[in-house]
C-alpha cells in the first residue's frame, strides 16, 4: 500500500481497498473510497525531479480475528523538495482488514501524525 501510494498507482490501491474503503487521513479529513483513489491519481503525482519521497514501514502489530484483521504498524518518511530534504516525520497507521470474496482487503485506515523528539530541557 505504501509504495502504491508513493507512486500515485491508483489501480494498485483499487485492488487492495475494500468496495467500502473509508480513512481518516493524516490531517484528520474522513475520506471515501473515491476521494482517496482521487488523490493517487498518476497524472497528479509531483514530478519525481523536484519532489521525492522515501519511507520505512516498521513496528507491526497484526491481530487476526475470523474475517477481520487489526494492522497497526510506524510509518517514518523523509521528503525531499527542490533538492532540500525537510525533517524525517513519522505517523502510526492502523489498518482494518477484511476478507472480501475470500482475498484480505483494506477496509479502514486512519493515520495518526507522531511528535518529532524534543530536544532535552535546560535543568533549572
Amino acid at each position: 500500500m505504501v509504495t502504491a501510494q508513493t507512486n500515485y498507482d491508483a489501480a494498485a490501491l483499487d485492488a487492495v481497498f475494500t468496495a467500502d474503503y473509508i480513512e481518516i487521513s493524516p490531517v484528520g479529513e474522513f475520506d471515501r473510497r473515491d476521494k482517496v483513489l482521487g488523490f493517487y491519481k498518476p497524472e497528479l503525482k509531483p514530478d519525481p525531479a523536484k519532489v521525492s519521497t522515501k519511507s520505512n514501514a516498521s513496528e507491526w502489530s497484526i491481530r487476526v480475528r475470523d474475517k477481520s484483521a487489526v494492522v497497526i504498524l510506524r510509518l517514518d518518511y523523509t521528503i525531499t523538495a527542490e533538492g532540500k530534504t525537510m525533517p524525517p516525520r513519522g505517523m502510526r497507521v492502523m489498518l482494518v482488514c477484511a476478507k472480501e470474496k475470500g482475498v484480505w482487503k483494506i477496509a479502514s485506515a486512519q493515520y495518526t501524525g507522531m511528535r518529532p523528539p524534543q530536544p532535552p530541557k535546560p535543568a533549572q
